[in-house]
């Protein structure tokens, strides 16, 4: 695969929402210079700006491109926050982001934003309650920060237009689980909350019926229990699977994956999964990179893992997988690295290409010393 190419599949929250949402910020873009002078403290959601800017530190007018007004408020990156208006000029706020603003709290009148769509506040080293947005938000993107208490049910009611939800990385959040109300956006297609103290069952809500749309779901590192429900099999349209690093486990039953078959990535890794590697995954040609490390999965690699010509990444490493390693895979023409170390493999290691990076350690039954410890 191409450098190009690879760049095309990078998994950067910015990278993916720039991209899903081109259009709808150059709308944006132009509404913001919709507003001007004359609009002054007139605008309907001035009052929920003004309180805004003071809960996250900014006192001065010095912040804004024109005082007093909340729309074009650093619209042309000069400002620490970012605020865009409809192109009516009513003063309606429409997009809110933060640039260089840092630090303290969201206010609970967000919610007073009737029109308000995208919100962004990444790794803006926020704290306190997570506000909830009204019924118009299309884009809520508030990952690497440190929220507290618990995630409002709230938060997932009434979003009819709800497009992504970006929440990773907040781990002092109180425990909590994905609640059914989320089944009322179902134009979901990002849902991304990864290291952010969930518990529970891995979320049966994940289905066609409910998210016909969907296309990125990382769950990554909380504390999700049970088996990986067939509840997504049909998830078409679903391009990116990361459950790693959490207490699943059963066994993944080929009919659990059989028809992902827009899957590039998958990430099963650190988990307590059981049972044979499946062989369906070989019919998810989209495939790019498997994570399956650090589980108990046994047996042996199905043969039929090397129709996977766009395969980059294999990683199978720390389990209990057994038998010969399939000489087939030196053929994958994209393969960039195999993990295969501390396993039970006996045999040889197939003779891959230079540019292929392979890791076999810590599987004393392949000949010629190629399994030494690692």
């Amino acid at each position: 695969m191409t450098g190009m190419n690879k760049c095309r599949r990078s998994l950067s929250y910015r990278a993916v929402a720039a991209a899903s949402s081109s259009l709808l910020l150059l709308f944006m873009a132009v509404a913001a210079f919709a507003v001007t002078a004359e609009a002054g403290s007139s605008s309907p959601d001035y009052n929920v700006i003004m309180e805004l800017r003071k809960s996250i530190g900014l006192t001065s007018d010095a912040d804004c491109s024109y005082a007093k007004i909340p729309c074009d408020c650093g619209a042309e990156g000069s400002g620490l926050l970012d605020v865009r208006c409809d192109l009516e000029g009513r003063g309606r706020v429409t997009y809110l982001t933060f640039q260089g603003a840092s630090g303290g709290s969201l206010p609970a009148s967000l919610e007073n934003l009737p029109e308000l769509s995208i919100f962004e506040a990444p790794g803006k080293n926020l704290h306190g309650a997570i506000p909830n947005f009204g019924e118009a938000i299309w884009e809520i993107s508030l990952h690497d920060n440190h929220f507290t208490e618990i995630v409002p049910q709230k938060l997932f009611e009434s979003k009819p237009q709800l497009s992504m939800f970006v929440l990773s990385n907040n781990p002092s959040l109180n425990r909590w689980a994905i609640p059914d109300a989320l089944k009322g956006s179902p134009k979901l297609d990002y849902f991304s909350a990864d290291g952010c103290n969930m518990e529970g069952p891995f979320p049966g809500i994940f289905t066609p019926a409910n998210f016909p749309l969907l296309r990125v779901l990382t769950l990554s590192s909380n504390s999700l229990t049970g088996s990986i429900p067939e509840s997504i099999a049909e998830l078409t349209q679903l391009q990116t699977l990361d459950v790693s690093n959490n207490q699943l486990t059963g066994s993944v039953p080929d009919s659990t994956i059989a028809n992902l078959i827009s899957l590039w990535h998958l990430n099963l890794a650190n988990n307590q999964l059981t049972g044979p590697i499946p062989s369906a995954l070989a019919g998810l040609d989209q495939l790019e990179q498997i994570d399956l490390s650090n589980n108990q999965f046994n047996g042996s690699i199905p043969l039929n893992i090397a129709s996977l010509t766009n395969l980059t990444h294999l990683r199978l490493s720390n389990n209990q997988l057994t038998g010969d390693i399939p000489q087939n895979l030196a053929s994958l023409p994209q393969l960039d690295l195999i993990d295969l170390s501390n396993n039970q493999f006996t045999g040889t290691v197939p003779n891959f290409p230079s540019t292929v990076t392979v890791i076999a350690c810590g599987n004393a039954g392949l000949s010629g010393g190629q399994g030494g410890p690692c």
